[in-house]
């Protein structure tokens, strides 16, 4: 994974400062954000409204893996410089299992995309009702 999407409702003020912190954090894994339902994101994502409301947070890897709310700011605060410490905490406290717990949320997302054009595995995971937490 070198890449997530993170898309937010751009009609909540609390969302676009969270995204505007986003922004200006560094970062091991690459960061995109995308309003949820704008064209760019219907473009990336065609699937994304079957499984994810505009009020859901959403992040989408560039491996098709899609986590939603608590899931998506555990995957936010793991690609963060500094903050890779409290996603494992956030997974353990949701998991029980500490950094197990962390390395489990980050191999079973809520489901993946199927994105013919990238060549790699996206079939179908877990159903979206275990990751929309």
């Amino acid at each position: 994974m070198t890449k997530l999407y993170v898309l937010y409702d751009a009609r909540c003020e609390l969302c676009c400062r969270l995204k505007n912190w986003i922004l200006m954090q560094r970062s091991w894994i690459g960061l995109a954000v995308l309003k949820q339902g704008s064209e760019e994101a219907k473009r990336l994502f065609p699937e994304l409204e079957k499984v994810a409301t505009k009020d859901d947070l959403a992040v989408v890897s560039d491996e098709g893996a899609v986590y939603l709310n608590e899931r998506a700011w555990i995957m936010v605060f793991y690609a963060l410089v500094g903050y890779r410490d409290w996603a494992a905490a956030d997974a353990s406290t949701a998991d029980a299992a500490g950094a197990a717990g962390l390395r489990r949320h980050l191999e079973e997302p809520a489901l993946y995309f199927h994105y013919p054009e990238s060549g790699k595995r996206r079939s179908a995971g877990r159903g979206a009702a275990q990751g929309g937490n």
